[in-house]
């Protein structure tokens, strides 16, 4: 055992992007409540030399860090940096990355003094107290340099008694960012590609706590909360009674939850259906519509029902909608995929996320024969269903759904353009080829330039009338972006019309919270275009999300 009386301990969390923030630390911090333990963060995209030099100035004892994929290499750069310059430091691993494969990691790097598998609160609780790494859920090096693997330490039990883990001062400095919650851990489905499949116990905080603590987000106007819940509507009532929590709350702020579709009924939906526009965010992870795939991965989903769901959600115009894909599950083919993508995009979501099967470290699926990256994200190459061609094919569709879908920002220029070809999915494959082609996807691309190369694609679509297309394209534009006629649009400023109309009657009626200011006024606050599909001027008041037709210019 190795004697840690008296240590010093840092917790630190490596976030994806500095808008996010580490739930992980936080909560290990509150839950130890020890005056010989601090947490720090940071992330992925900041200097390693910046990072370390900043973990060495709190002078602790022993560091611990918290592992995903996405932040594990910059973890290993980091940790093996700083036991270069402090060998005398304890470093210590733990979260879902390392977890499930402790031997292997610390066979593989010798500066890592211990790995906490699984569930880390009441483990880092025991070592703190003890000063010693023998402990249920712990593998540690001996004085000998022999790894010991300590038995697996039961989940708790009641998550209840976890703290809650922001205090006022921390949400304040941090309400703007991504906020992450748990009400609950666990998932009741065993999915074999997710790591959650590896804990079937599924277990809820206390109502009473998770209606206090979401009041106290509200409360600091955080900007938006994403439930870590694995699946936030596993206990129908339960999920209902947050829904109706947060509805009768109505707050500013936005609240993110990963749900399944069919426990989505008729009553919850009607719920659904009062909320306040931008009060809900939704993901439902689809993942695939051959039902062979679905089988081979335990996914029991009807997705008729998921189509359904999701229209009637659609319809509501309240809530964003997220539905997710993932490429290189087992019987997926790419005209398989092709479907999939097909049948998501049928049901409208706001948003696709086109993922890539990911191998993680205790999931069922890590057997299947493919062949995937050796280093995290232990991403699939290939498949015997789908090459390596065609999964990077799908890489490069995946990036212009991102651009042209995900954003937004061009939704009537895209639905023409679907229109145009045998289906979405052949159109977002064209347009990759036109960027491949082009080296679009080489560079960066500023979002003006986006509508530019779109309409560039357009006019290579024979089906396509290309001033009438620009004509869309440049309402998406300038509903999207700062209202200025862009140059591809080739077209005179609105000048003298604007004066003819804004009377007095027309802003008394369409812009209201002008009357009392001048036309010149008024100029300042919207912007004016002609089009000619048909002919009008469209006003473009940003400041209040309003998009007004009037009529014709023949008539002003």
């Amino acid at each position: 055992m190795i004697s840690m009386n008296n240590c010093t301990y840092l917790l630190v969390g490596i976030n994806a992007k500095y808008i996010h923030t580490s739930l992980a630390v936080r909560t290990l911090y509150a839950y130890v409540k020890s005056p010989r333990l601090s947490w720090r963060e940071y992330n992925i995209n900041e200097d390693i030399a910046a990072v370390c030099a900043d973990i060495y100035a709190q002078m602790a004892d022993t560091i611990l860090f918290s592992c995903y994929i996405w932040n594990i290499e910059f973890i290993i750069r980091t940790a093996r940096r700083l036991k270069q310059v402090a060998p005398e430091t304890e470093i210590i691993f733990g979260g879902p990355e390392v977890s499930y494969a402790a031997q292997e990691y610390m066979e593989k790097y010798s500066f890592i003094d211990a790995v906490i598998c699984g569930e880390g609160e009441e483990t880092l609780k025991r070592i703190i107290e003890t000063g010693t790494l023998n402990h249920f859920g712990v593998t540690y090096r001996d004085k000998t340099g022999r790894i010991i693997s300590c038995p697996h330490r039961h989940p708790i039990n009641d998550i209840s008694v976890i703290p809650f883990p922001y205090t006022d001062e921390d949400i304040e400095q941090n309400k703007n960012k991504l906020i992450y919650y748990e009400s609950s851990r666990g998932c009741p489905f065993g999915c074999t590609y997710c790591l959650s499949s590896a804990d079937r116990s599924l277990r809820f905080r206390d109502l009473s706590l998770v209606f206090n603590e979401l009041d106290f987000f509200i409360r600091h106007s955080v900007k938006i909360v994403k439930f870590t819940d694995r699946t936030f509507n596993a206990d129908k009532k339960r999920a209902e009674a947050i829904i109706k929590f947060l509805i009768d709350r109505a707050p500013k702020t936005t609240f993110h939850f990963e749900a399944a579709a069919d426990p989505l009924d008729r009553e919850t939906l009607s719920l659904l259906k009062t909320a306040p526009p931008g009060l809900f965010q939704l993901e439902i992870g689809v993942q695939s519509t051959n039902e062979k795939t679905l089988a081979s991965i335990n996914r029991k989903t009807s997705i008729a029902k998921i189509a359904d769901t999701v229209r009637t959600i659609r319809s509501f115009g309240n809530i964003h909608l997220h539905l997710d894909l993932i490429a290189g599950l087992p019987y997926e083919d790419y005209e398989s995929f092709r479907r999939s993508f097909n049948d998501v995009f049928a049901m409208e979501p706001h948003v696709i996320q086109l993922g890539f099967l990911k191998l993680l470290h205790g999931t069922k699926i890590r057997e299947a024969p493919a062949i995937y990256t050796y280093e995290p994200p232990y991403e699939v190459l290939k498949t015997p269903y789908i090459s390596y061609e065609e999964l990077l094919k799908l890489k490069r569709i995946e990036d212009i759904v991102e651009k042209y879908y995900n954003s937004g920002a061009f939704s009537r220029s895209v639905k023409q353009l679907c229109g145009s070809f045998p289906s979405p999915f052949d159109f977002f494959e064209a347009l990759s080829f036109f960027y491949s082609k082009g080296g679009f996807d080489k560079i960066g691309i500023p979002r003006d330039r986006l509508y530019e190369i779109l309409l560039a694609f357009a006019q290579t679509v024979p089906e396509i009338s290309v001033p009438q297309f620009t004509e869309l394209l440049l309402f998406d534009y300038l509903e999207n972006n700062k209202p200025r006629t862009p140059k591809w649009a080739k077209r005179e400023p609105v000048l003298k019309q604007r004066f003819n109309i804004l009377t007095e009657d027309f802003i008394n009626e369409k812009l209201p919270e002008y009357c009392g200011m001048s036309a010149k006024e008024i100029i300042k606050h919207v912007y004016f275009e002609r089009f000619f599909f048909p002919e009008r001027i469209v006003i473009f008041d940003r400041e209040h999300h309003r998009i007004i037709d009037t009529k014709k210019e023949s008539d002003t």
